[in-house]
């Protein structure tokens, strides 16, 4: 699966996400996360996104973030954040969505 913001790696039920912009596009979170929720029609349970070169997060993509964690949820997954920028931990806690993620 291609991405222009992300490098995917599917091992089984997990799925890591390695994005790889420092500013998320929205419209590309968007069809990114089209592509991860027919994933979760196979084995994907589990998708680990790393987060390290994202400096700036917009609400906009926080909102898709917790809309696809809803759809995980159904299927009894889960979202793991992983290597935040402290910016973006912030936002976060801010939003308090460091206790869903």
């Amino acid at each position: 699966m291609d991405s222009p913001i992300a490098n995917i790696e599917s091992q089984g039920s997990r799925v890591v996400v390695e994005i790889t912009e420092s500013e998320v596009d929205t419209d590309a979170l968007r069809l990114l996360i089209q592509d991860l929720k027919s994933m979760l029609e196979g084995e994907a349970r589990v998708f680990v996104f790393r987060l390290e070169a994202v400096e700036f997060l917009p609400s906009a993509c926080l909102a898709l973030l917790l809309m696809f964690y809803q759809e995980v949820k159904k299927h009894d997954g889960r979202i793991v954040l992983l290597n935040c920028q402290e910016n973006v931990a912030f936002l976060l806690r801010l939003a308090r969505l460091d206790k869903i993620f």
